[in-house]
């Protein structure tokens, strides 16, 4: 697949309670959009967060009650959620018109979908936010970038420390496009 400078990474990741949809809620979800190197492309709209209000609540399971809520109670994510969280529908509409402004003001040859395992953040979204997975298959190219295949690729040539994080999407994406570059940066090195 060759790119091209006018080709834009949308970074996306979403937080959770459950890993299936039909089992838990969608809490957070984040995304970013940077050039093909990973670097953010300037301005604050660049960067979008959103934290959402479950409608039914959060359902508790024996599988999910305590790494998932346990992770999540622990980084405030569920307590901000039930306070102070934006309805799915509210949130799906607002991250649509944020893409829609992205593709408007960068005009890019494609827009390629990235992230850590993205498409577990693909099936929840929609699950949980059918009208922004809409815009996504509408707005996106059908190429995807994921972060664990590079991770698989680099460890290959030997230990690869993947950074943790506090599993809030502006961390979690902080994180994908710092290793990331780093990959990008190994590739060059390598092709030298």
């Amino acid at each position: 697949m060759m790119t091209t400078s006018r080709d834009v990474l949308l970074w996306v990741d979403t937080e959770t309670t459950a890993i299936r949809p039909e089992e838990g809620e969608l809490l957070e979800i984040g995304m970013r959009v940077t050039d093909m190197t990973g670097n953010p492309l300037p301005g604050p709209e660049g960067r979008y967060s959103r934290v959402i209000h479950p409608t039914n609540g959060i359902r508790l399971t024996c599988g999910t009650m305590e790494p998932i809520l346990g992770m999540h109670r622990d980084n405030g994510l569920i307590r901000e959620s039930l306070l102070s969280g934006t309805g799915p529908d509210e949130t799906a509409e607002d991250a649509c018109q944020w893409i829609v402004d992205i593709q408007t003001k960068l005009d890019p040859d494609r827009l390629i979908i990235a992230g850590t395992n993205i498409q577990f953040d693909i099936d929840w979204i929609t699950s949980k936010l059918p009208a922004l997975a809409d815009g996504l298959n509408s707005l996106t190219d059908y190429h995807r970038m994921d972060m664990t295949a590079l991770r698989l690729a680099l460890a290959t040539l030997g230990p690869h420390q993947h950074e943790h994080t506090t599993h809030r999407v502006d961390d979690c994406l902080d994180r994908d496009t710092n290793e990331y570059q780093q990959t990008i940066s190994i590739l060059r090195h390598t092709k030298e």
